[in-house]
């Protein structure tokens, strides 16, 4: 009975037909994995540039004017010893700048990319981080890289930005001073916690 089916030629057709629809569906299967992981990569991607774009400074658009007259930032060492500072890792690959402000009503964050300057004060349309606050200058300071180091430096001396570290003070002058996490920025009755995330 079973060799007189086989011999049907409907019952032939009928298989090749159900071989054919279940190798279509296998395939179709395959190929919308394929896609929908495709499209999650894509999705990735796109989120990623996304972040990176609002992680970049829009200041340094700005930032076409030339720089002859600038001489190299300094670092202090606050009388450290030589030895101190040979075991200071040096900085390697990409880094994100946090700087908290701490005052009495609100602590606010901000997670810039230094790789491009970054201008603290209180006018809009000039500063990265404007702070509403009248012992601020317009523009009181800007943070920028240099090599693999970030530095501070300020940009009208009517109000002083003082750079502390633990105990220590130094006040910044428009040349540049290194910065370091830990370090506390303080113009008038503002302070700013720094803290360097590296790669």
């Amino acid at each position: 009975m079973g060799f007189k089916l086989l011999n049907n030629p409907f019952y032939i057709i009928i298989g090749v037909i159900v071989i054919i629809v279940i190798i279509a569906l296998i395939t179709v299967s395959k190929t919308g994995k394929r896609k929908k992981e495709q499209r999650r990569l894509a999705m990735e991607k796109l989120r990623e540039e996304a972040l990176d774009r609002a992680l970049e400074n829009p200041a340094k658009k700005k930032e076409v004017k030339e720089r002859k007259g600038l001489q190299r930032p300094v670092a202090v060492d606050y009388g450290q010893d030589e030895k101190a500072l040979k075991r200071e890792a040096p900085a390697r690959g990409r880094c994100m700048l946090e700087l908290t402000e701490i005052n009495e009503l609100s602590t606010r964050k901000y997670l810039l990319n230094p790789s491009e300057v970054i201008r603290i004060g209180r006018q809009f349309d000039v500063n990265t981080i404007v702070i509403n606050n009248q012992s601020l200058s317009e523009r009181q300071c800007e943070i920028f890289q240099y090599g693999q180091d970030l530095y501070i430096r300020n940009c009208q001396m009517s109000v002083p930005t003082i750079l502390l570290r633990k105990s220590d003070s130094v006040i910044v002058d428009e040349r540049g001073i290194k910065i370091q996490s830990g370090d506390c920025i303080s113009a008038g009755s503002v302070r700013l916690e720094v803290s360097i995330i590296r790669n």
